[in-house]
């Protein structure tokens, strides 16, 4: 299995609060963008999209 958060700034558990969030309320990554800044978690929301795409295959 791939190890998707290897060289991360966050934890796993910020990841998968990011998946969880998208998937269940449908939301941009510019949302997921502003509700993690909510968070003082300050992450491009061009890193959101790489991750999703990722974690898709």
């Amino acid at each position: 299995m791939k190890n998707h958060f290897k060289g991360s700034h966050f934890t796993e558990e910020i990841f998968y609060h990011i998946i969880r969030l998208y998937l269940k309320y449908y939301l941009s990554y510019r949302n997921l963008k502003e509700i993690l800044e909510g968070h003082d978690a300050i992450v491009d929301y061009s890193a959101i999209t790489r991750l999703l795409k990722d974690m898709s295959y």
